[in-house]
């Protein structure tokens, strides 16, 4: 019987340990996953900001483009 308790014991021990071992690695790993989600906001951020400096240019462009008809047309 006290061979039973003592392996009862230890076989508790070793859960405990891997227990606490898996809840470090799911600790680390939400802390992981915090910083790709702070790193894809940033980049989707940075997308909408280069999608729009994008339109601008089109537009920069085309109002360009309508000038240079104008003043070919004048001349």
């Amino acid at each position: 019987m006290d061979k039973e308790l003592h392996e009862a014991k230890d076989t508790s021990f070793h859960l405990s340990h891997q227990i606490e071992n898996s809840e470090n690695l799911v600790k680390k790993k939400e802390v992981e996953l915090l910083a790709m989600e702070k790193r894809l906001k940033a980049s989707e951020t940075l997308n909408t900001e280069f999608c729009r400096a994008i339109e601008e240019l089109k537009m920069e462009q085309e109002e360009s483009r309508r000038i240079k008809e104008d003043m070919d047309r004048r001349v």
